[in-house]
């Protein structure tokens, strides 16, 4: 093509001067080629030339778009793409030159830059939250990580709801003895209770079969009882009971009880209310008693109970505290005390079977014994009163009234009277009688509240009482408070 225009140029330049046309001659030999001339100015454009048929185009991507087929063009310059790295002094971001090569001329090129990394454009909003996926399967346990150190101890949580009882533990070993408790205040006076069956009394001469010297039958109901009288005394000055249950003649074993009972009879007058039941108007025999009574008696093997008398040299007590099963209010195997008992042979024992088991919770009868010489507990006076009787005299008179003929019974009478009346609560008033050794004397001034007339809780003497389980003790609450104040019933004997 730029052949063609260098050919135009010559034939301009020719035709500069005008002649008259000569005759045409032969053409004449082909001349060398000449020199290229310069580019002419570029014409002006010219009249748009009828579309042709559509060709192929090329796409910079690669994709092509395909018309109709078209003529066979004449062959184009090849094209050269060298790929720029980026840091290219015409391309700093890279790119590609493309180089025409045409005619053993090739072109400088032609430079597609890469543009320089814009900025980093704004964040967009956020896309909304996709659905849940599904729960993945459940992994293997991990190892076991270490122990961490520890913490600190946390509040204490709230009380979390009683648990049920739990069975009973084993019995532990037997504590001491302790001390007698504060006595509590008075109970009101109980009902009059019914009215006992009625004994007949007979009189028997001596050479009777049952009682040889003679006495008496009791019979009360379908029970029958004897009061014999003992064999003559070697002097005219025998005969006749005394106070301490020291002759036979006044002492009859009636028999034992149907029913066997543990070593809780409900204090002592509850186990004489027992043998009162069985024979009307016996009690509890005491050792001493059933030892000084010549009976027959037959005393199962396991052995019966008697009262707990272990007397000392002219001691005058008949009962004593000890060896009674906590005052016959205990069933336990580790009590601590045993009761007494009379065995087969006629011989006085105890129910002691080993340090942590007392015999006590074994059922036994009771030995039951009469004694028509001995005082009379005629009850407890209607009305409580404190320490301050008006006296020795006046707490007399106080039991006269209740119960005509009776007096303030001593604790020595109380002891050795037996009695089904149980004392309240809070215990009853007995004068004081604590003999020692050698000692005849029934009453003394001691732990009488002053002699019965002191009501001051520190008047540093305190008065004497019988307990509910029929055992003796003392009003004394401290060393400011003597009890005294307290008020309470009389026993009252005859």
């Amino acid at each position: 093509m730029r052949l063609l225009s260098a050919l135009v140029v010559l034939s301009l330049f020719a035709c500069t001067e005008s002649g008259p046309a000569g005759e045409k001659g032969e053409p004449g030999a082909r001349g060398e080629t000449g020199a290229v001339g310069p580019v002419g100015p570029q014409g002006d454009k010219g009249d748009q030339g009828e579309r042709g048929p559509q060709g192929a185009v090329l796409v910079l991507d690669g994709g092509v778009v395909t018309g109709p087929q078209g003529p066979q063009g004449v062959a184009g310059s090849s094209v050269t793409v060298t790929q720029l790295p980026p840091g290219n002094n015409r391309c700093p971001a890279g790119g590609v030159v493309l180089s025409l090569g045409d005619a053993g001329v090739t072109d400088a090129g032609t430079f597609i830059c890469n543009g320089a990394a814009g900025d980093a454009g704004a964040v967009g909003p956020g896309g909304p939250v996709g659905p849940v996926g599904p729960a993945g399967a459940i992994g293997p346990i991990g190892p076991a990580g270490p122990v961490g150190p520890a913490g600190g101890v946390g509040p204490i949580g709230p009380t979390g709801p009683a648990g049920g009882v739990g069975p009973i533990g084993p019995v532990g070993p037997a504590g001491g003895v302790g001390p007698i408790g504060p006595v509590g205040p008075a109970g009101g006076v109980g009902p009059i209770g019914p009215a006992g069956a009625s004994v007949t009394v007979t009189v028997l001469s001596s050479g009777d079969v049952n009682c040889p010297w003679g006495g008496s039958r009791f019979v009360a109901g379908s029970t029958t009882g004897y009061a014999c009288n003992g064999a003559p005394g070697a002097s005219s000055g025998g005969g006749g009971g005394s106070a301490d249950g020291g002759t036979s003649g006044s002492i009859v074993v009636v028999g034992i009880t149907p029913l066997t009972y543990s070593g809780n009879l409900g204090g002592r007058p509850g186990a004489h209310a027992l043998c009162s039941a069985a024979y009307a108007g016996s009690h509890l025999c005491s050792s001493l008693e059933y030892v000084n009574a010549p009976n027959s008696v037959t005393i199962p093997a396991g052995g019966a109970w008697v009262d707990g008398t272990l007397p000392g040299p002219n001691e005058r007590f008949d009962r004593t505290q000890n060896y009674t099963c906590s005052m016959w209010t205990s069933n336990l195997t580790n009590s601590g005390t045993e009761g007494t008992l009379v065995l087969p042979q006629g011989s006085v024992s105890t129910s002691y079977v080993s340090s942590v088991n007392s015999g006590c919770q074994t059922p036994r009868p009771l030995v039951c014994c009469t004694a028509p010489t001995r005082n009379t507990v005629r009850g407890l006076t209607p009305t409580a009163s404190t320490g301050n009787l008006g006296g020795r005299p006046a707490a007399n008179a106080l039991c006269a009234a209740a119960f005509p003929r009776s007096h303030f019974c001593s604790s020595l009478e109380y002891v050795n009277s037996p009695s089904y009346i149980a004392a309240p609560a809070g215990g009853a008033w007995v004068d004081g009688t604590m003999p020692g050794t050698g000692s005849r004397v029934d009453r003394t001034e001691n732990y009488t509240c002053s002699l019965w007339t002191s009501a001051l809780t520190n008047s540093g003497t305190e008065g004497t009482l019988v307990l509910p389980s029929g055992a003796l003790g003392t009003s004394y609450i401290s060393s400011v408070n003597s009890g005294c104040q307290t008020a309470r019933p009389l026993y009252c004997c005859e």
